[in-house]
């Protein structure tokens, strides 16, 4: 299944996206900026898992999403602390907090949206390769599925390593195999060492039955949302 993801808003940015030097930057920009206004509800993404509610000077008040790809996307500048805990389940276009513009890096009220490959949600120590452009990325999964069910961190990513160099990502209803691990998204979920639960040592068939057990799992959940149409 690919994850259907949303643009949070419409008034996007693009003269200054992800990459830009616009504006006397330093560093590209590593996110993407939306301006719909201060105290506008900022909707989340795609459905997820609240990862982290904190506060960073540069960003200011930011909000995590882990999603069951893999990915999660970060909300910064918000006018206040997201209203939601960590561990909470999230539904694509839920509200996950308010337009604002704290943080050093503010320049206005906006959104800065990231797209990330590792738990951080923003970028990781200043690194942008583990940040993808969310115009793109977003814009290639607006056709994607939601979850027929909602998320709990059972449902967030496991990691499994295999001697060789395959990567597996597997959830409770969700299961897929990289089989290199210097593969783009075999090497991003490799690298995020803080996921929701790392697991090595399994050989090549176990862990081939792991993904076919937890996708015959989802498939039941959607034959049974089906039936019942």
């Amino acid at each position: 299944m690919v994850l259907r993801y949303q643009h949070p808003f419409a008034q996007i940015d693009l003269a200054d996206g992800w990459g830009s030097m616009a504006g006397g930057r330093t560093q590209p920009h590593r996110g993407l900026d939306y301006q719909p206004g201060a105290g506008a509800a900022i909707p989340a993404v795609a459905a997820g898992v609240v990862s982290a509610n904190r506060w960073n000077a540069t960003l200011g008040q930011i909000v995590v999403i882990a999603h069951p790809d893999g990915m999660y996307s970060g909300y910064s500048h918000l006018a206040a602390a997201s209203p939601h805990q960590v561990g909470a389940a999230i539904v694509r276009g839920e509200p996950v907090g308010v337009v604002g513009s704290t943080g050093s890096a503010a320049r206005g009220p906006h959104l800065h949206l990231t797209i990330t490959f590792t738990a951080d949600g923003t970028w990781n120590n200043a690194d942008i390769g583990v940040t993808t452009d969310p115009y793109l990325f977003i814009n290639a999964r607006l056709n994607g599925e939601d979850p027929l069910h909602p998320l709990k961190e059972s449902d967030m990513p496991k990691i499994i390593s295999v001697p060789g160099g395959t990567i597996a990502l597997v959830t409770e209803t969700f299961g897929t195999m990289y089989t290199s691990a210097s593969g783009g998204q075999g090497f991003s979920i490799a690298a995020n060492t803080k996921a929701y639960g790392q697991v090595s040592g399994l050989t090549q068939d176990q862990v081939s039955t792991l993904v076919a057990e937890a996708n015959a799992r989802g498939q039941r959940i959607a034959d049974l949302v089906a039936a019942a149409r």
